[in-house]
């Protein structure tokens, strides 16, 4: 991000940090940490330690030496924190489901943004991981960053993809305002289906008119590419050297798809930058 003490996101005054304490979370705390000193906000460091009776007992050193190791990564997150003057707290957690205790903390805290490490997991904590992340994502009732590997935000470039839901506008004027506070540049998205033409291709140059009315005097790319949705965010995204992904928490179809596989669950563990999830709170989701 900018050096500028601008708080790019709106309304953050409290940020969780979800850490699985690997060395590869850099880009994650990194980012954490300068939004919080940015927006002014309290910064929470949250690691988990899968707690299950029968494993504690069979392998009592082993558990004992996750923990400590958990203890160590969140203690070196609050050093660094407060080298940059923000304060930051320390949660560790022992349970057996990671979404719902972080749903927990996020209720008890008042969280506004969750901010998670992601990165190129294989074989089975692949799917468990995602799993975490996206189950977040579709119930916590608050904006969360995806920040992979090494990936920053420097408000040059926002791509904003919509489809003309709620949660996609609410997206929207989020992106813009990121934009105007940044002085970023903006490309906004809105795919047009299967092929150019027909109403598919009308609604989608409708959804982008929408977002150009928010955007005013802002430097805006406006693009309906022919596609799957999500694909088509990708390749752009990665082209046109986009640094930060606004989206929906999910779309038309609603939260029972992005439990199953969204344009937003795979925007997020695909993207080589930083994706912003966000939702509209107006009304409770059916």
């Amino acid at each position: 991000m900018p050096l500028e003490p601008v708080c790019p996101i709106s309304d953050i005054k409290r940020i969780l940090l979800l850490t699985d304490c690997s060395e590869c979370g850099e880009g994650a705390i990194r980012e954490a940490i300068s939004l919080s000193s940015r927006c002014d906000a309290r910064l929470y460091a949250m690691a988990e330690v899968s707690s299950n009776p029968d494993y504690e007992m069979i392998s009592p050193h082993d558990f004992r030496e996750m923990e400590d190791t958990a203890a160590a990564r969140l203690a070196s997150i609050k050093k660094t924190a407060e080298h940059f003057g923000v304060a930051c707290e320390v949660i560790l957690i022992h349970g057996e489901s990671p979404y719902n205790d972080t749903l927990e903390q996020v209720r008890r805290l008042s969280i506004d943004l969750i901010v998670i490490e992601r990165h190129e997991y294989k074989g089975i904590m692949k799917w468990l991981m995602r799993g975490v992340v996206v189950n977040v994502i579709g119930v916590a009732p608050c904006k969360v960053l995806v920040v992979p590997g090494a990936a920053r935000i420097e408000g040059k470039t926002v791509l904003i993809a919509t489809d003309g839901s709620r949660h996609s506008m609410t997206a929207a004027a989020e992106g813009v305002g990121i934009a105007r506070r940044l002085g970023s540049t903006i490309i906004v998205l809105s795919c047009a289906g299967n092929s150019y033409g027909g109403e598919e291709l009308s609604e989608a140059i409708s959804n982008i008119e929408i977002v150009c009315k928010m955007a005013e005097g802002i430097p805006v790319e406006t693009l309906t590419p022919v596609g799957r949705p999500y694909e088509t965010i990708l390749e752009t995204a990665s082209s046109k050297g986009v640094d930060l992904i606004v989206i929906g928490s999910y779309g038309k179809t609603g939260i029972k798809e992005l439990l199953m596989g969204s344009t937003t669950e795979k925007v997020i563990n695909h993207a080589g930058c930083a994706v912003l999830v966000v939702r509209d709170r107006r009304r409770k989701d059916s």
